[in-house]
C-alpha cells in the first residue's frame, strides 16, 4: 500500500487545482490511514509540497466551501509539521525558547478554527479550538495563514488590523519568533 500511496500523491501534487480539489477527501483519507509519518519516509518532502499546493489556492473560499476537508488538511499538516520540527535540532531550541504555550486560531473571515501547543522543544496541532488556551489569534483566514507560513510578518498582520491577539503580548512575541523558524521548515 505504501508505493501505491507514494504514486497517487505524487500524481496528485501534479493535478490541476480543480482536479485536486475534486480527488482531496480521499487523498486525506488515505494519507491519515496509511499515517504521515510512514508516508513521509516515502515523500520526504511532503509537508512543504502541501504547503506549496496551499499557496496556490484561495484559503478562505477553499474553506468556506469544504469546512470538512480543511479541517483534515490542517490535522495532517499539524502532524507533518511536528514530524519535521522533530528532525531539527535548531527548531527544537527555538520551541524550546517559547517555553510551554497553546494558542488557538480562528478566522473571522471562514470557519477554519485551529490550535497549536508548544511544549517542551516540541510542537503538535491541529484543527477545532482548545477549551483552554494561553494565546487566542483571530483575524482573516489569508493573513493567518501567510502569517503561520512564513510568508507575511506577523508584526505587519498585527498592526495592519488583519489578525488581533489576546493573551500576554511578550508571550505572543516568543511564540512569533518561535514559528518563525518553524516556517523555514516549510520552504520546498
Amino acid at each position: 500500500m505504501g508505493e501505491d500511496l507514494r504514486k497517487i500523491v505524487e500524481e496528485a501534487f501534479q493535478l490541476s487545482l480543480d482536479q485536486l480539489k475534486d480527488n482531496l477527501l480521499p487523498l486525506l483519507n488515505g494519507i491519515k490511514e496509511f499515517g504521515v509519518a510512514r508516508l513521509m519516509e516515502l515523500v520526504p518532502d511532503l509537508v512543504p509540497r502541501l504547503v506549496g499546493r496551499l499557496r496556490e489556492i484561495d484559503v478562505t473560499r477553499f474553506t468556506r466551501e469544504n469546512p470538512e476537508i480543511s479541517a483534515k488538511f490542517m490535522d495532517i499538516l499539524w502532524e507533518g509539521i511536528s514530524l519535521l520540527v522533530e528532525k531539527n535540532p535548531d527548531v527544537k531550541e527555538a520551541l524550546q525558547r517559547a517555553g510551554e504555550v497553546s494558542v488557538n486560531l480562528e478566522a473571522l473571515d471562514s470557519p477554519m478554527k485551529g490550535h497549536f501547543r508548544i511544549s517542551g522543544g516540541k510542537l503538535s496541532g491541529g484543527s477545532g479550538l482548545l477549551d483552554k488556551a494561553d494565546l487566542s489569534i483571530k483575524g482573516y483566514t489569508q493573513a493567518m495563514i501567510e502569517v503561520l507560513l512564513g510568508d507575511r510578518d506577523p508584526t505587519e498582520a498585527f498592526f495592519k488590523q488583519l489578525i488581533k491577539t489576546d493573551g500576554n503580548i511578550p508571550l505572543a512575541m516568543r511564540v512569533s519568533s518561535a514559528m518563525m523558524e518553524v516556517s523555514q521548515l516549510l520552504r520546498a
